[in-house]
C-alpha cells in the first residue's frame, strides 16, 4: 500500500544525499520501511554559474559533481539489488538536455549531466534481462521501455 504523503515527508526529512554513509542509511531505511519499493526517481541537480575559461571554484566543482553525479549513482547502487528482486521495477533519471547541448555559462553542471547520461547508457546495457527498466532524460533508454 502506497502512502505518498508519508513517503514525501520521510524523504524530505532525510534529504542529505552528499555522503556515502547517509545514502546507505537512507537506502537501508527505505528498503526496511517499504519492502515493496520498486521505483527510484533520481532528480538531483544544482546549477551554478562557472567560468570554464577561468579558475573554477573548488567548492562549486565538488558540490555540483557530488550532487548531480555521485548522488544518483550512489543511491542507485545502494538500491539496485533490492530493485532487481522486484517483479517489475524502474530507475528513472531526470537529467537535462544540457547533457547534449551544454550551456557554457554552467559548464560543470552540463558536464555532470553528460556524465550521468553516459552512466545511464552503461547501466541500461548491464541490466538487460532484469526486471529493472531504466529511463533517463525524460525518455526511456532501455529495451523495457515503460509505456
Amino acid at each position: 500500500m502506497r502512502r505518498p504523503k508519508r513517503i514525501q515527508e520521510w524523504i524530505l526529512s532525510n534529504s542529505t544525499f552528499r555522503s556515502p554513509a547517509n545514502i546507505a542509511a537512507v537506502a537501508n531505511k527505505l528498503v526496511a520501511d517499504y519492502p515493496a519499493l520498486n521505483v527510484l526517481i533520481n532528480n538531483a541537480g544544482i546549477m551554478q554559474i562557472d567560468d570554464a575559461a577561468g579558475k573554477i571554484d573548488d567548492q562549486l566543482l565538488t558540490s555540483t559533481v557530488t550532487t548531480n553525479l555521485f548522488g544518483p549513482i550512489r543511491l542507485t547502487s545502494a538500491l539496485i539489488e533490492h530493485l532487481k528482486k522486484q517483479p517489475k521495477a524502474a530507475v528513472i533519471y531526470n537529467t537535462s538536455a544540457l547533457a547534449f547541448v551544454p550551456l557554457a555559462l554552467t559548464a560543470v553542471y552540463s558536464s555532470t549531466k553528460a556524465a550521468l547520461h553516459s552512466y545511464v547508457l552503461s547501466q541500461r546495457y548491464k541490466l538487460k534481462g532484469t526486471s529493472v527498466q531504466r529511463s533517463g532524460n525524460r525518455s526511456a533508454v532501455g529495451p523495457n521501455r515503460p509505456s
